[in-house]
């Protein structure tokens, strides 16, 4: 499971996906977090200190490193 959230997300409390991926990590289930330093609720991750990494090229590489053998 590959999740991304903004630190600074004023809808859903970033610490929810830091919750869910210790959940997710803690029975067995490969899981990452992306973090959005600054970034807020949405796919544009708005107010972000730098340019948003490239989440969807790295949700694919996480997929692709972790699931190919799926």
């Amino acid at each position: 499971t590959f999740l991304m959230h903004g630190d600074q997300d004023d809808v859903v409390a970033y610490n929810q996906s830091v919750v869910m991926l210790e959940a997710l990590q803690n029975v067995g289930v490969m899981s990452d977090l992306l973090t959005v330093s600054g970034g807020g609720h949405g796919a544009r991750f708005g107010g972000a200190d730098e340019p948003v990494p490239d989440y969807v090229g790295r949700a694919v590489g996480w997929m692709d490193e972790h699931l190919k053998d799926e």
